[in-house]
């Protein structure tokens, strides 16, 4: 029988991770950023960047953050229901004073 164990590693030694290793950038020489700037000074991309230009656009747009629904009005009535929960559960635990309603007696106790 043989023995199917795999070796062992070689302990890694710090050298040897990717941490120490300097960040390389990609070679990028004079003569081809000029040769770019040239382009696009030359296609202009600018004048044909998209996006809303009408004000009813712009309005559309400003309301896509809306569509993933953690906006509705379902979710923004959830999260009125958590906050007063969370209000209430505070004043039982004693961070905010009780309401009017109760006062403690004696041993700290709550009178109705």
């Amino acid at each position: 029988m043989s023995n199917n164990t795999p070796p062992t590693p070689a302990k890694i030694t710090n050298e040897m991770t990717n941490e120490n290793k300097p960040k390389k950038r990609r070679a990028y020489p004079d003569k081809y950023r000029q040769e770019r700037a040239r382009l696009i000074r030359k296609t202009r991309p600018w004048k044909r960047a998209s996006g809303p230009k009408t004000k009813a656009g712009k309005a559309a747009s400003s309301r896509n953050a809306l569509k993933h629904g953690l906006r509705s009005a379902e979710i923004n009535h959830l999260r009125a229901l958590l906050r007063s929960q969370a209000r209430a559960i505070k004043q039982i635990r004693g961070k905010t004073p009780l309401p009017d309603a109760f006062s403690l007696g004696k041993g700290g106790k709550i009178c109705y």
